[in-house]
C-alpha cells in the first residue's frame, strides 16, 4: 500500500493520469465486460465508413503495384530467355533494364497504397477516440 501512496506522490498534481480515469469510468460502465470488448453504438459503426473513395483507391495503388511487380519478372525472365547469348552488355542491359524498373516502379506503388491506408486508419481511429472521449 505504501508502494502505490508513494507513486501518487510522484505524478503532477496528485492525481492519476487521464487514461487511469478512462479506465475506471469504463470498469463502472461495464464491471462484468472483459477489457477487449467495448460498447458498440452507432459512432463506433460507421468507422470504416469515412474516407471510403481514399481506401478504394489506395487499395487500388497497391493492385497495380502487385501487377507492376509480377510483370517486371515476367519481362526479366522473357529478356533472359530471348537474350540468345548475346555477349554485349548494352544489349543485354536495354532488354533487362525495364523489368528493373517495373519492379521499382511496382514496389513504390506497394508502399504508396500502404501508406495510405495506414494514414486513412490513422485518421479513422482518431476520430474514434475523440467520439469515445466526449462520450465519456
Amino acid at each position: 500500500m505504501e508502494r502505490t501512496k508513494k507513486r501518487a506522490k510522484r505524478t503532477p498534481n496528485k492525481k492519476p493520469t487521464h487514461y487511469i480515469n478512462i479506465l475506471h469510468r469504463r470498469e463502472k460502465a461495464q464491471p462484468d465486460a472483459p477489457i477487449g470488448t467495448e460498447i458498440t453504438t452507432e459512432e463506433d459503426e460507421i468507422e470504416f465508413s469515412d474516407y471510403g473513395v481514399a481506401r478504394v483507391i489506395a487499395k487500388i495503388i497497391a493492385f497495380m503495384g502487385w501487377i507492376m511487380f509480377v510483370l517486371g519478372f515476367v519481362v526479366i525472365g522473357y529478356a533472359a530467355v530471348h537474350i540468345d547469348g548475346t555477349k554485349n552488355i548494352d544489349v543485354i542491359l536495354v532488354i533487362v533494364l525495364p523489368g528493373i524498373g517495373m519492379i521499382i516502379t511496382g514496389l513504390f506503388l506497394i508502399v504508396a497504397g500502404q501508406i495510405t491506408r495506414a494514414t486513412v486508419n490513422n485518421a479513422s481511429h482518431t476520430k474514434q477516440i475523440l467520439l469515445h472521449l466526449r462520450r465519456h
